[in-house]
């Protein structure tokens, strides 16, 4: 470096430089540049694939679409309980030798996943219909199969009625085969037919005709044992007696100006007359062993029913759920439409595989605090300001209508249900509160946002009910015992005179 330059031409550019310090900095600096860029890229095809190996041991990205989803929708039950509701040791080990894992899990599965469909509905991201076929039915020891919800089980019974009626063997085990080779629709199918049952027998009154239905079920279920179920039922009748069962749960499910007690009673007398006449080969035996029992009476067959049943909710949610899984024919593969409601349904559901630490109990949970900084900022908007036109003419609720259209529609559906039962003259003023909160969760961020943070709250209530009794009593003590301090206190500062 400290060789003077002597004779040089291209050191013209710098005539008085005595050093070829310039020089030296001008040959190495694009030697120095591409070896950076080369790094660059050598560290970005490293990245790349030390991510992807990574990423692929942690389970990340295991479920990114829908039909993943439902490929995968029988782990999900356990995989949610096995991260974010591990059971104590002992209840483990009875659970899993008395074969009640499957059932506990989808148990408190349910409870959360229909949390989470609520408020997708609350959010209007889905309609009334993607929440009927995409709610998990809470685990019931009536039924012997486990319930999946609709949207897996859509087509699956039409399917099924479909096989039976082409089906030209003589052995039912081939029948069977093809039926129960699709575990979403032997569930579907056994579902159907012990939901039916409990329906209609739930809906008698008279014993007679409970005593023909409990013969009726008892022929099906001793055909099926000893493999005679094809000889005894004529399958060619059965999209016939589904058309009438689809017909009499729309007549139970109509609303109370639509309703018809004459109209039901018709429609189960031809319903019980098909599998009687139609369908079972010697099911007129049936109608005259009971006939005869009854002392030779002659009065028309199930005509006594009990109709206030119908008030019933849990008995109503079964009608819902056997009406959509016999009445959804199509498949179901584009429900929800909704893009950002699959995007929050995939986050979820593929969280769930990711390797992260089991959930601790509540108590054991550190607490957290929220800031949102607010400043002058309109949380809700008045009435005023959506109808405000700017200067192109178009009003801030039109503009959202305009951006959301499936959104306004789900929400139009959903206070038309809420509405519905207030009075004429606050029905207005009613719908118009409903309209400025739904325009305010999509024009005001702050709105969004603390409706986000509430959510933790419910999610830490929901799994603090799973934690014992004495815990939730404890909570409950802490949190009288604080609020008393506290207007203890502020009596104490503000008010003496009060003590």
């Amino acid at each position: 470096m400290d060789i003077p330059i002597d004779n040089y031409q291209w050191h013209e550019f710098f005539p008085n430089v005595t050093h070829n310090m310039g020089i030296v900095i001008a040959i190495w600096a694009p030697i120095v540049l591409v070896y950076f860029m080369d790094a660059q890229i050598w560290y970005a095809i490293y990245s790349t694939l030390f991510g992807g190996i990574h990423g692929a041991f942690s389970h990340l990205g295991e479920i990114r679409t829908l039909g993943m989803l439902r490929s995968r929708f029988e782990a999900v039950p356990s995989a949610f309980k096995n991260r974010l509701a591990p059971p104590a040791k002992d209840e483990s080990e009875r659970e899993n030798k008395e074969n009640l894992f499957p059932r506990k899990a989808i148990a408190k599965f349910s409870q959360v996943w229909n949390e989470f469909i609520y408020s997708m509905r609350m959010e209007d991201l889905i309609s009334n219909r993607d929440r009927d076929l995409l709610l998990v039915p809470y685990s019931s020891s009536e039924v012997s199969v486990v319930q999946w919800p609709p949207f897996l089980l859509a087509s699956k019974i039409s399917i099924a009625l479909e096989m039976a009626k082409d089906f030209k063997g003589k052995d039912d085990g081939d029948l069977f085969r093809k039926i129960t080779s699709d575990d979403y629709m032997r569930s579907a199918v056994i579902e159907c037919y012990e939901t039916l049952r409990d329906i209609i027998y739930a809906l008698l009154e008279l014993e007679s005709d409970k005593m023909i239905l409990r013969n009726i079920c008892y022929e099906v279920e001793q055909s099926i044992e000893q493999g005679r179920f094809i000889n005894h039922f004529k399958m060619s009748e059965q999209p016939q007696l589904s058309e009438k069962l689809e017909k009499f749960l729309k007549l139970l499910l109509a609303e109370s100006e639509h309703f018809s007690e004459p109209q039901i009673i018709n429609v189960l007398q031809d319903i019980m007359k098909i599998i009687t006449q139609d369908i079972m080969i010697d099911g007129h035996k049936i109608l005259e062993s009971t006939h005869h029992a009854e002392d030779g009476k002659t009065e028309q067959r199930f005509e006594r029913l009990d109709f206030p049943l119908m008030l019933n909710k849990s008995w109503k949610e079964k009608v819902v759920r056997l009406h959509l899984l016999l009445n959804v024919k199509e498949s179901a593969i584009n429900v929800p439409q909704n893009l950002e409601a699959r995007r929050r349904i995939t986050f979820f559901a593929n969280s769930l595989f990711m390797n992260m630490p089991k959930a601790p109990k509540v108590q054991n949970m550190l607490s957290f605090s929220v800031l949102t900084p607010y400043f002058k900022e309109d949380v809700l908007y008045s009435e005023d300001e959506l109808k405000k036109e700017n200067e192109d003419g178009i009003s801030t609720l039109f503009y959202l209508q305009k951006i959301y259209p499936d959104e306004w529609t789900n929400f139009l559906e959903r206070i038309k249900d809420v509405i519905k039962d207030s009075k004429e003259e606050n029905r207005e003023k009613e719908k118009m509160e409903f309209i400025r909160l739904w325009v305010s969760y999509k024009g005001q961020t702050l709105a969004r946002t603390v409706r986000g943070m509430m959510y933790y709250k419910q999610a830490l209530e929901r799994q603090c009910s799973w934690n014992s009794l004495t815990m939730m009593l404890f909570f409950l003590a802490i949190g009288t015992l604080s609020y008393f301090l506290i207007i203890r206190l502020f009596k104490i500062v503000h008010k003496p005179w009060l003590i």
